[in-house]
């Protein structure tokens, strides 16, 4: 009598859905605590993805995956939307797809998004691989579907054996910790509600259900990496171990605690090592190599800046043997100076073509403003002035300049006679001298007179030629205010 019983409600379930109108109140008394329902809910409890009553869109393609994770979501009383994007990769089967869906969430009596879009197209665009392109299509018009219709999470139907699939597929590729674990029960505003069951459990449970759902051919293409994995490799690892979900469940959350530890340990190193010196980021590498894993510490120290692990290597093998050797990632470049790493924003470093004219100075103050500092000019008559010991002011014998003055930056063959020396002596050898990284050579300003003499290095030293002395009748006072990351000295250099 009960095996009757057990087929008669599987055949009232089947002809309920999907289709006829569910009946959620006999549904949910027959099947709501099926052990696939109450382990999905412990798991949402346990991961704190959702509270019960908040609305959740769930992302669904069709398969068998995506129509239990509704279906169970549903049973569990959430207010649910349906979201299905038709990537248009299979032709008529792919609308076929989203037919099926649309009926779905109409026989569910649920809000139902959809959008078509050229997934391919996209790919070739930004030249990425197909799958790639559409994981970023997929969840980007989720997002904007979920903050714009009010939901609180997207759910996506990731299960056990997908989780196993992507581990292996990011151990072949060579992933650090975050690859390795896996998917994530929860990110950001997407969470994974039927991580913790296989999709044998999924299917087993669809069948008890009596649910419909569409097959992608596709799946059965072992050309395709994940595909591979999925019909060639798993099923020789189930005969080492039958339980291999669970094995690798296991593993992903020891390698998800061990990299929480490492990321305190990061942090930890970040404030010990890194020194902001405005857009700036610099790094002292020789503290850094005396650590026993100093590689794998370089690279989780040098990876928000996009620097790719290959990069890594070649920075550590350039450390002593090529100082102002630069990088470049995506996002910045990077330097290897005497003692430092140096990491500037692309768009902070310094335009070298940028040049400031200054036609005329006289008794009104003139100011010209950089992303490096600010510079004053003014004429004053020497009785009037208070020389004092700042580098950051120069007292330059008016009579002797020839206009326009321009402000400009340093180029390879500017020469100056440092004040105090009768001799000249070209830049890059002063600043060599004054013993400045690559990148706070960029940063320097020269002042430059009419007939193209330097009459200042701005901030750092005047040239001798334009020194005032007592027969001066009138001195331009050029004063400057530097930012934070503007090269400085510690001392006066600019009266002597």
């Amino acid at each position: 009598m009960a095996g009757e019983a057990t087929v008669g409600r599987q055949d009232r379930l089947r002809r309920g859905f999907p289709y006829e109108e569910v009946d959620w109140l006999r549904v949910r008394a027959e099947v709501v605590r099926h052990p696939v329902v109450r382990r999905v809910a412990k798991w949402i409890e346990e991961m704190g993805m959702v509270q019960w009553r908040q609305p959740v869109l769930c992302a669904v393609s069709g398969g068998v995956d995506s129509v239990v994770l509704v279906w169970v979501m549903r049973l569990l009383d959430f207010p649910c939307g349906i979201a299905h994007m038709n990537f248009q990769l299979r032709g008529l089967a792919s609308e076929a797809d989203a037919e099926f869906v649309w009926l779905l969430a109409r026989r569910m009596g649920l809000p139902f998004y959809s959008k078509r879009v050229d997934a391919r197209g996209y790919a070739r665009r930004r030249g990425l691989s197909l799958e790639v392109a559409c994981r970023e299509l997929r969840y980007e018009w989720l997002e904007g579907v979920r903050r714009r219709e009010g939901y609180h999470v997207v759910a996506t139907a990731h299960h056990a054996t997908d989780q196993i699939e992507t581990m292996l597929l990011n151990l072949v590729r060579g992933a650090g910790l975050g690859g390795l674990r896996g998917i994530p029960p929860v990110r950001a505003r997407v969470i994974r509600p039927l991580l913790p069951l296989s999709r044998r459990e999924i299917e087993a449970f669809a069948r008890t259900c009596g649910l419909a759902w569409r097959e992608d051919s596709s799946n059965w293409d072992v050309a395709i990496p994940r595909n591979w994995l999925r019909h060639c490799v798993v099923p020789l690892m189930r005969r080492l171990n039958p339980s291999l979900e669970e094995a690798f469940f296991s593993v992903s959350w020891v390698l998800r605690d061990a990299e929480v530890l490492v990321g305190d340990a990061l942090r930890m190193w970040r404030k010990k090592v890194e020194v902001r010196r405005g857009e700036e980021v610099w790094i002292p590498f020789r503290r850094v190599r005396q650590h026993p894993a100093y590689r794998s510490l370089f690279y989780h120290l040098l990876e928000p800046y996009h620097f790719t692990r290959s990069q890594v290597d070649q920075i550590i093998e350039v450390l002593d043997s090529q100082p102002g050797k630069q990088f470049f990632s995506m996002t910045h470049r990077l330097i290897v100076d005497r003692s430092h790493l140096i990491l500037t924003p692309l768009y902070a470093i310094p335009d070298r073509a940028t040049v400031h004219v200054i036609d005329h100075v006289g008794s009104e103050l003139v100011e010209v403003q950089t992303g490096e500092g600010r510079l004053t000019l003014q004429v004053v008559d020497p009785g009037t002035v208070l020389i004092e010991e700042d580098p950051n002011v120069a007292y330059i014998k008016y009579n002797k300049l020839k206009f326009p003055l321009v402000l400009r930056r340093w180029r390879p063959g500017d020469y100056f006679y440092p004040l105090g020396l009768r001799k000249k002596k070209k830049l890059k050898k002063f600043f060599t001298d004054l013993k400045l990284s690559l990148a706070d050579k960029e940063k320097v300003w020269i002042l430059e007179e009419g007939k193209g003499r330097v009459v200042w290095v701005v901030g750092l030293r005047m040239d001798d030629r334009f020194r005032i002395t007592r027969k001066s009748t009138k001195i331009l006072v050029a004063r400057w205010y530097p930012a934070s990351h503007y090269p400085r000295m510690l001392r006066g250099t600019n009266t002597t």
